[in-house]
């Protein structure tokens, strides 16, 4: 006489997925009774949004970059193309390449590179003074303070050896 195998009991996630996903999950709990499994309608909610949130990671997965499933360029991808083109020139070219894009996508595309690349990194606004050694006008009350920013500003060696340097060459002149 042939020995009968046992037949393993279905998980309950197994089970929950084998059934139809537009059986409404009383009729689940009802048939897993009957099976021998013991569910709730919460668990069937659960087990079946895990089981479709791994098919959409699954299908999201990204194609090689900057290409479709047909293998046209993205739209983004044909603007970054033409860099010194038109905005009007480039919606033109890509109409006739079967690419359907405003304006507004070319400057936004555009705008979004520029973020990426780091562009500007420095602060609207004035800019700052640089200050050098300046000749200062003379006999206002200023020319004192000037003075001593410009020492600050360069360090007091270095305001050192331009004094030297200019009385050197005051001397000179004067013979």
């Amino acid at each position: 006489m042939a020995t009968k195998k046992a037949t393993k009991k279905p998980t309950k996630t197994g089970f929950v997925l084998g059934v139809p996903r537009d059986l409404p999950a009383a009729k689940v709990v009802e048939k897993g009774k009957a099976v021998g499994i013991t569910l709730t309608a919460q668990q069937i909610y659960k087990i079946r949004s895990q089981a479709n949130a791994r098919k959409v990671s699954k299908a999201a997965k990204p194609a090689a970059k900057g290409k479709r499933k047909a293998g046209k360029l993205s739209a983004s991808d044909f603007i970054r193309k033409y860099p010194s083109k038109s905005a009007n020139d480039i919606v033109e070219l890509g109409k006739k390449q079967g690419l359907r894009f405003t304006i507004s996508s070319v400057y936004q595309c555009r705008s979004y590179d520029k973020k990426r690349k780091g562009g500007s990194k420095k602060a609207p606004g004035r800019k700052a003074k640089d200050v050098k050694f300046q000749v200062f006008s003379g006999g206002g009350g200023g020319s004192e303070s000037d003075l001593k920013k410009a020492a600050l500003a360069v360090g007091f060696p270095r305001a050192r050896e331009v004094v030297e340097e200019l009385e050197r060459g005051y001397m000179a002149l004067l013979g």
